[in-house]
């Protein structure tokens, strides 16, 4: 037992010595203190397209500036960068971008004009030593698209990061902001085409029965929007799909007729297809209008009994 006791002891007084000797790596000097910088930015909007190439910048905002503080000692070379705060995010693999699992996003922070972020601490180390002095700075927080982003809200709310050199920390980022990711759509009203009521047999009968132009309404589009694809969905029986032609509803009294779809120019729409509006591109934003042309189609070998004739078709919206 007196053989254990004599070990242990031994054991404990060369673990203390070994504590001792351990000597920080970066030592303040004179009046330094870690550098403050409290942002609170405003709640943000993002509207991106799903064709939005990975490694896009979506977002930039500054986030304000600290002063000058005084200098520090650093005895041997070390790492130097942002440490992230695991709650809000993750290292990066190499460079300067930390991830924010579950966005599809990825931050940086810049300074001053520089065109790259502050690396993280991991990937960086400098051979500077000596006295060295911590200047201020404004700083900017940028986001990048990294992924796949789903609709959602993301708060960030305290510390974000700390910037360090060494075991000594330089400056602590705290962020208050709130993200909010919608997928990007414009408003579309219902739309109501009135056909006319004096149609008669003679006038479907032939080969180009009056057209009636009408507009699909886009309203209030994000400028994030770069492309806009519709297409058209019978909610009908199709007589032709690719003449843009579909039966009546149920609830007309009309029979021998359907209703054909055209484009501005008058040509034939084609069902259940993707259509490209190329007046929608140049990532402007505002209101649209969609412009098409209807018109009633005679079926070939049905006889025509007058009446109402109503039908019906869905417009799929999809944004890039």
């Amino acid at each position: 037992m007196a053989l254990n006791n004599i070990t242990w002891l031994l054991f404990t007084l060369l673990l203390c010595a070994s504590t001792s000797s351990m000597a920080a790596i970066c030592t303040p000097v004179s009046n330094f203190k870690t550098l403050i910088l409290n942002s609170s930015l405003s709640d943000m909007k993002l509207d991106i397209p799903r064709d939005t190439p990975d490694g896009t910048t979506v977002y930039e905002q500054s986030m304000g500036s600290v002063g000058d503080t005084a200098s520090y000692d650093c005895s041997v070379n070390t790492n130097m960068g942002l440490i992230a705060n695991p709650s809000f995010s993750t290292h990066t693999t190499k460079g300067y971008l930390f991830a924010m699992p579950g966005t599809g996003l990825s931050w940086y922070i810049k300074s001053g004009d520089k065109n790259e972020g502050l690396p993280s601490y991991d990937d960086n180390v400098v051979t500077t030593t000596g006295s060295r002095y911590l200047m201020g700075a404004t700083y900017t927080l940028g986001l990048v698209k990294t992924g796949n982003i789903p609709t959602n809200t993301k708060p960030i709310n305290g510390l974000l990061a700390t910037y360090k050199k060494g075991d000594l920390e330089l400056i602590k980022f705290y962020l208050n902001l709130t993200i909010t990711h919608q997928s990007a759509s414009c408003k579309s009203p219902d739309v109501q085409v009135n056909m006319g009521t004096d149609h008669t047999v003679s006038s479907l009968d032939t080969a180009n029965t009056p057209k009636v132009a009408f507009n699909i309404n886009l309203i209030d589009c994000p400028k994030a929007i770069n492309k806009i694809h519709y297409t058209l969905k019978a909610n009908t029986s199709i007589i032709d799909a690719r003449a843009g032609i579909v039966e009546l509803s149920a609830d007309s009294i009309a029979r021998g007729i359907g209703l054909q779809l055209f484009n501005e120019n008058s040509q034939p729409i084609e069902l259940e297809k993707s259509q490209v509006f190329t007046d929608s591109t140049g990532n402007s934003g505002g209101n649209f209008q969609i412009p098409l042309k209807a018109a009633y189609y005679r079926i070939p070998n049905e006889s025509l009994t007058p009446g109402t004739a109503n039908s019906s078709v869905t417009f799929i919206m999809s944004y890039l």
